[in-house]
């Protein structure tokens, strides 16, 4: 199977063209004139030989690419030889991306080969910034497993084919056109977690709705009444309860079309069936492979939905109150821990704290070789606070060291030597943990017996629990 990457309307295969370039800035300031460099400083033009292959896989954020040059070993194996961070800069309708690295360096794709002039020099082109190359984050899908109601009863969505008869929501009988179906893995510096799956619990928008878990992708549009029929994607209705975003390793996405966009039954509530708007290289039964791709494109209108779709508003305010309210009644509260149950991991053994308020005090040896702070964790973008996808531990506002003997130690939070398992530092002055954070032994250098360590916690996310037995949910869902 060919991979392929698409930039909207632009794809990278085999017959493109990948150089150093150089970049001369336009005097009004609106694009540039990119020119191959003089010694073509060719990095890749074929997929096999001593160039290898090259591979680009999306990042996290809009118009950025990872690309790993890949060769062989000469052992029946590979052996990347090149990596480095690309963004988007520039852009030409007749397939031509301006690339920048990390250090600036400009890096020039073209999909056609670009060949020598006879004067010796190589062909230029003007270049703008109009964000044409961009990556889609919605995905629309549903997963392995999800029970589709069909003439014959509810069906596992891979089971289905072609010519099968779904179920709508207004009860009519409609034939599948297209089964397509990813494998999506998040492993991995570059992985897409926006498109991790997000799980609906059974019973979540009322008694038997849906009748069992149905997991499914942040883009997919569930079905509401809300004074008529309304679309709303699963990522706004996200809570941290009843429905969330499961932290998995891979997964795989399925979706069915018919004729023309309707509300299917999914484990008993109504979700969209796929719309192709020049999406569906995101799925791998096609003729070519978009690894970047999203089959939910940003760029389709309201008009190609069968209903009127919302993503946020008073209407997603209103479901989402809806939802709100029926967590409450399948028992699920929320609660705060300021130190989110930190603990430390000296040399192997857990060392508790002793707390007071937001302030946590440890005693660990001076001549500790490992510590680290641990905590409970959690991404706010799965508990519907924000769209931000990085684990959350303790946000750390002060840490100070004491032996007794010599001065207090107050390490600054902005310290480079807090990297590992420690997120940026931000300008409250605090900064956040992922839940495993480094404490580098270094800081006790110079310390005797026991050390006082303090941490003073500045704030922390949000833990759902469920209080009702689960044999109580069942008698409230029958009632």
């Amino acid at each position: 199977m060919t991979n392929y990457v698409t930039f909207n309307d632009y794809t990278i295969s085999q017959s493109n063209q990948f150089f150093l370039a150089e970049e001369f800035p336009s005097s009004d300031g609106t694009s540039d004139t990119v020119t191959p460099a003089s010694d073509m400083g060719e990095i890749y033009t074929g997929t096999t030989g001593e160039n290898g292959t090259l591979v680009f896989q999306s990042t996290n954020m809009p118009g950025q690419v990872t690309v790993s040059n890949v060769v062989p070993d000469g052992n029946g194996g590979t052996t990347s030889t090149q990596e480095f961070l690309l963004t988007q800069s520039g852009y030409q309708s007749n397939g031509q991306i301006l690339f920048h690295d990390s250090n600036g360096s400009p890096m020039l794709l073209s999909n056609t080969q670009i060949a020598q002039l006879s004067n010796g020099q190589y062909p230029s082109t003007v270049l703008t910034d109009n964000g044409t190359a961009t990556f889609n984050t919605a995905i629309a899908c549903f997963t392995k497993g999800a029970l589709i109601r069909t003439a014959d009863g509810d069906r596992p969505i891979e089971s289905l084919s072609v010519g099968d008869l779904v179920l709508t929501a207004t009860g009519e009988q409609k034939a599948i056109t297209w089964v397509g179906h990813r494998l999506m893995r998040f492993v991995g510096a570059n992985a897409n977690l926006d498109g991790l799956p997000i799980q609906i619990s059974a019973n979540a928008f009322g008694p038997g709705l849906p009748f069992a878990d149905l997991i499914v992708s942040p883009g997919h549009a569930m079905a509401f009444d809300v004074v008529g029929t309304v679309l709303v994607p699963a990522k706004s209705l996200l809570n941290g309860s009843t429905i969330r975003q499961l932290d998995v390793k891979s997964v795989t996405y399925y979706h069915i079309e018919l004729e023309e966009h309707g509300i299917v039954i999914a484990n008993g509530v109504g979700a969209e069936s796929f719309i192709n708007v020049g999406n569906r290289s995101f799925f791998a039964n096609t003729e070519t492979v978009d690894l970047a791709a999203n089959p939910d494109d940003a760029a389709r209108m309201l008009s190609d939905y069968c209903a009127p779709f919302y993503d946020n508003g008073v209407i997603v305010e209103a479901v989402r109150a809806q939802i709100a309210r029926r967590a409450e009644t399948l028992g699920w509260t929320q609660s705060y821990d300021l130190l989110s149950g930190i603990r430390l991991d000296v040399d192997g053994k857990i060392v508790s704290p002793h707390v007071r308020g937001a302030v946590a005090k440890f005693l660990v040896p001076a001549d500790a070789h490992s510590i680290r702070i641990l905590s409970t964790s959690n991404v706010p973008g799965f508990l519907g606070i924000n769209a931000d996808n990085r684990k959350l531990g303790v946000y750390i506002s002060k840490i100070t060291l004491s032996d007794g003997f010599s001065a207090e130690r107050n390490i600054a939070m902005n310290d480079p030597c807090l990297s590992d398992g420690f997120h940026v530092f931000e300008e409250t002055g605090s900064r956040w943990t992922d839940g495993n954070a480094n404490l580098p032994t270094a800081l006790l250098d110079g310390m005797d017996g026991t050390v006082m360590l303090s941490i003073t916690s500045a704030g922390s996310l949000p833990t759902w629990t469920q209080n009702v037995a689960e044999d109580e949910v069942q008698e409230s869902v029958a009632a």
